[in-house]
């Protein structure tokens, strides 16, 4: 690291009603690298019927809502747990990062695990489930803070238009010249400590106390206007790149995240066609210094649930109720590569269900894959309304 001059889970009933017998397929899913000496067919089934048996029941399942189905309280007191997280010292800086002595907060820690972990969870296949227990974590410290709302999520539209970057509904705008601090709105001068210097390996951190930045639309030069890349996560991109990849995780996922290097409509992907858009920390490995993040990520695990009941529109119509039964329906569907392909060509092992995925502890343990693709079983617990 160079210095440059920084849920608690609650149980829930889910919404579906188990069905009596077996579920539909015991095939293995194709995504699994085998061990012989490991029953992983039977782990995953056993896993499946323990919830048609109704013994994997969620005492309440946590609504997430969208931004402007909050009350104007909820609002505020979401805008509060923010800058409440500003003032709680970290969880991590002592002793994962050698800072000792620095005063970095525990929003700062979702910035320092982003970056380090960023080849880990970026342009391989855990980008869905590994951000999917991230927000978890971010809604577990926000709890801490004393947050009681839903949590909510920005379903994406006009972007100039939105709500969401307005001072008085929304979090906020644009930033100011020279370098995009953002300057009014509930978040101005909000602190971060974290940042990845331009040109730097993407998972380098950098100590550098700063304010908030924004820069809508001049994100990459090149595209310094909105229309390109809100091309790319408008209603009609989120419908292509749920129907064009059909059940395959493969495709799904580089379609809707982005494809690395690529600037075009399609392969910038809806994920990375707002961090552009958003520019200033968004647009940068360091982006969760900006609480849009959250909410922008709250909306990409909305439409991965969706993808994986069926949905072909990305408006949540037609959902499965019986998806996650099949473990050779889309509901299960995981693969591809684990290492970024511009450091490791051959993509490294090929992703399974029994991955790992990891927040380094902070307010969660570390979890199988496997067990974070049904949202609305423990350990997750929660539906989107």
């Amino acid at each position: 690291m160079r210095i440059s001059g920084a849920v608690v889970l609650l149980f829930c009933a889910h919404l579906v009603r188990a069905v009596p017998g077996k579920f539909t397929s015991f095939s293995l899913h194709p995504g699994l690298n085998v061990t012989a000496s490991i029953p992983y067919d039977s782990i995953l089934q056993n896993y499946v019927q323990q919830k048609i048996d109704g013994n994997a029941k969620c005492s309440k399942l946590r609504h997430r809502v969208e931004w402007r189905a909050l009350t104007a309280k909820q609002r505020q007191d979401w805008i509060n747990a923010h800058w409440c997280l500003t003032q709680n010292p970290s969880l991590l800086a002592g002793a994962q990062t050698n800072l000792t002595g620095f005063r970095t907060s525990l929003h700062d820690d979702f910035s320092l695990i982003h970056l380090r972990l960023f080849h880990t969870i970026h342009y391989v296949a855990a980008f869905l489930p590994w951000h999917r227990y991230f927000i978890m974590a971010r809604e577990a410290a926000l709890r801490h803070c004393h947050y009681e709302g839903p949590l909510p999520y920005w379903d994406w539209g006009n972007i100039l238009a939105s709500p969401i970057l307005s001072d008085d509904l929304g979090v906020g705008g644009n930033g100011t010249a020279p370098n995009g601090t953002v300057i009014t709105g509930p978040f101005s001068h909000l602190p971060s400590s974290y940042i990845n210097l331009p040109n730097a390996n993407e998972s380098d951190v950098t100590f550098q106390p700063h304010y908030l930045t924004r820069t809508f639309g001049t994100a990459i030069n090149r595209n310094a206007t909105y229309p390109m890349f809100e091309e790319s996560y408008n209603s009609s991109a989120m419908r292509r790149v749920m129907t064009d990849s059909g059940d395959d995780y493969t495709l799904f996922e580089p379609l809707f995240e982005g494809i690395r290097g690529r600037q075009d409509i399609v392969g910038t992907g809806p994920h990375a066609g707002v961090h552009r858009s958003i520019g200033g920390e968004m647009n940068n490995a360091h982006s969760p210094n900006d609480p849009v993040f959250f909410l922008h990520h709250a909306n990409v695990d909305r439409l991965w649930h969706y993808w994986q009941n069926g949905d072909t529109t990305g408006r949540g119509i037609g959902l499965s109720r019986s998806n996650w039964m099949d473990l050779n329906s889309k509901f299960w569907a995981y693969a591809g590569n684990t290492k970024q392909r511009h450091i490791q060509p051959d993509g490294g092992p090929n992703a399974t269900l029994f991955d790992v995925q990891t927040v380094e502890g902070l307010f969660l343990p570390n979890v199988e894959t496997y067990k974070i693709m049904d949202i609305e079983r423990p350990p997750l617990c929660y539906t989107y309304v």
